[in-house]
């Protein structure tokens, strides 16, 4: 039920195999796009790289603009996001509470 309730709003969308795989960690690019999603935002078409290592045609771009754009992520000291890292409790507790603010 709540799975099926995440999917059917856009939050989730499991994997190509139709497959949902909860006990699976998540990254950050996945992170922001369900937080963005939970949160009824649309992310903004993207214009340019928002991070060096965030190309604007990646899936996750917009979600990573929004959020930079909103002050919500900022990256690493070295310029980078590092999307496909597993996202920490810290992080996410983060993105979330600036979600919430803004």
């Amino acid at each position: 039920p709540f799975v099926a309730a995440v999917k059917n709003a856009g939050i989730v969308s499991g994997y190509e195999d139709k497959t949902f795989r909860p006990a699976n960690s998540i990254n950050r690019a996945e992170a922001l796009k369900m937080v963005v999603k939970a949160a009824g935002k649309e992310a903004p078409k993207v214009e340019e790289n928002p991070f060096f290592d965030v190309a604007k045609h990646e899936w996750f771009a917009p979600f990573v603009s929004i959020c930079k754009n909103s002050g919500i992520v900022g990256g690493y000291s070295d310029g980078s996001f590092r999307p496909a890292n597993p996202i920490n409790r810290a992080e996410m507790a983060k993105i979330v509470v600036g979600m919430k603010e803004g």
